[in-house]
């Protein structure tokens, strides 16, 4: 997800640029990562403010072993206005591990002034405090998150209801067994999955 918040300084880059860009971004793709961060390490000395290429450049590094420069150029992708959630995620990941929670936790609660209901964001939040034995909050956000991840199984939920409307049985029963899974036993989508499931299975056997 990509939030803008200033775009000015920055420049398109050119078609090359861009075509050069793809060929790193294939490369990637194809698993070879050393190639692919050679081409995404030129982009960027030439064009830094390119934006996709730089959080593809910080995933080469992170992904070949070089965690403390894929942060430093996620540092750089944040502060130059641009607001990628897919990089605050990253990047306060690393924070996290790096045990320095308090710029987790300041980076994570701006980006959730965005996206407040991005269940991962909060669960990241959570994990901020739980390092620092802070459960109350911590089971809070935690809490929080859960909610929004059950209400966003609902949405497999009701492409199951209308797999089996129409008779598309399979599709229904796939789409069933992987929520299920998802929101495990304790969830009180259960029951309603369950008996969805059931009468999956009797129009099933009556075929």
């Amino acid at each position: 997800m990509l939030l803008i918040l200033s775009c000015s300084g920055s420049r398109e880059p050119s078609s090359d640029q861009i075509s050069r860009f793809a060929r790193g971004k294939s490369l990637y793709f194809n698993d070879s990562l050393e190639e692919s961060l050679d081409i995404f390490t030129v982009l960027y000395d030439e064009i830094p403010s390119f934006r996709e290429n730089a959080e593809r450049y910080a995933r080469a590094l992170q992904y070949t072993g070089r965690p403390e420069e894929a942060a430093a150029v996620r540092e750089v992708i944040l502060e130059d206005g641009f607001y990628y959630i897919d990089t605050v995620k990253a990047l306060s990941r690393y924070y996290i591990e790096s045990e320095r929670f308090g710029e987790a936790a300041a980076m994570l609660e701006a980006a959730l002034t965005y996206s407040s209901e991005d269940p991962t964001l909060l669960f990241l939040l959570a994990r901020t405090h739980a390092r620092q034995d802070e459960f109350d909050r911590a089971l809070s956000l935690l809490s929080g998150a859960e909610a929004i991840m059950e209400r966003q199984v609902e949405i497999p939920l009701e492409t199951a209801s209308l797999y089996q409307r129409y008779g598309f049985y399979e599709k229904a029963v796939s789409s069933i067994t992987r929520c299920i899974a998802f929101v495990g036993e304790e969830s009180p989508l259960l029951p309603a999955l369950m008996r969805l499931m059931d009468n999956l299975e009797k129009e099933t056997d009556d075929l």
